[in-house]
């Protein structure tokens, strides 16, 4: 839990949501495992989940996906960016799919003015695909969930020339030497400034990233940071 996360009484859990503001847009990146979990940490940091525009869900797991029908339930009007659904009994089926836009090609594309998808990627299991927003004309802020395929086509998905802030899950562990070994090649290659490793990023990497690339020194719940 982050300091700021421990001073408003927030609660932590195995899972990823954050909240995206740009201009008058606010998007939500993934929602959770909990619906509680969700709307109790939402409140606690003074929000409403009816202000949400949007929710962009990286992949239909559980750890991603756990409240959506709850949030289409509580915000009639949001519509969500999502991966197609897969057979797979482990993962979230959403019950109102007509609110739903599925992203289904492998290309880059902008869904919402100066946001983009990078495209899904996708085995036989589940797909899965990451966001990437203009933060300014030549700055890029890369939202990643769970990056279990690995985070390097998200990556190079991307604006080669821009700035880029990667933020969210890596899927590593500091026992993965040929995974730091790419993310440390993918950061000179990729014009990376900064990385907050979130989620799925085991806390010994964690450390190991943000002593070399960190954008924050802190990674818990409730953290905030603007570009």
């Amino acid at each position: 839990m982050s300091e700021r996360g421990f001073s408003l009484q927030l609660l932590p859990g195995h899972g990823l949501s954050i909240l995206i503001e740009k201009d008058n847009l606010k998007l939500l990146f993934d929602t959770g495992s909990s619906e509680k979990l969700l709307l109790y940490n939402m409140r606690r940091m003074g929000f409403d989940i009816n202000e949400i525009d949007y929710l962009f869900i990286s992949s239909w797991k559980k750890c991603h996906a756990g409240a959506v029908n709850e949030v289409f339930r509580l915000n009639p009007r949001i519509k969500a960016f999502a991966p197609p659904v897969t057979s797979s009994i482990t993962l979230v089926k959403p019950k109102d799919i007509s609110r739903i836009i599925f992203i289904k090609s492998t290309e880059p594309r902008e869904i919402l003015p100066g946001v983009y998808t990078t495209g899904i990627y996708c085995k036989k299991w589940y797909c899965e695909h990451a966001l990437f927003l203009k933060a300014t004309e030549n700055i890029l802020a890369v939202f990643l969930g769970c990056s279990t395929y690995g985070f390097s086509h998200f990556i190079k998905r991307t604006e080669k020339t821009a700035k880029k802030y990667i933020i969210g899950g890596l899927h590593l562990s500091k026992l993965d030497f040929i995974g730091f070994k790419l993310l440390k090649q993918l950061v000179a290659e990729e014009n990376v400034e900064g990385v907050l490793p979130l989620h799925c990023t085991a806390p010994d990497a964690r450390k190991e990233i943000i002593k070399w690339k960190g954008i924050l020194q802190d990674t818990g719940v409730g953290i905030e940071f603007a570009l």
